[in-house]
């Protein structure tokens, strides 16, 4: 973010970059998981195993997400 004086400087598609982007990313992927691990709690049958397969997949993806952001940041 460009700051002036104490000011925002930028332009009003400065948010349009590779890190807020990927952070978006990597939310909609943990909050995909937290619905699917609410779905394994609530339902059962083929619902239930589905959901168990979403959430092993995106356990994976958000585990990687955690660990580039992590990696990114310094």
């Amino acid at each position: 973010i460009t700051v002036r004086d104490g000011r925002f400087a930028g332009g009003p598609v400065d948010w349009l970059q590779g890190f807020p982007i990927f952070c978006g990313l990597a939310l909609i992927l943990g909050y995909g998981l937290i619905g699917a691990t609410w779905l394994v709690k609530k339902t059962d049958g083929e619902t239930n195993v589905w959901a168990r397969h979403c959430a092993r997949y995106l356990l994976v993806l958000v585990m990687i997400m955690l660990g580039l952001v992590s990696l990114w940041v310094p």
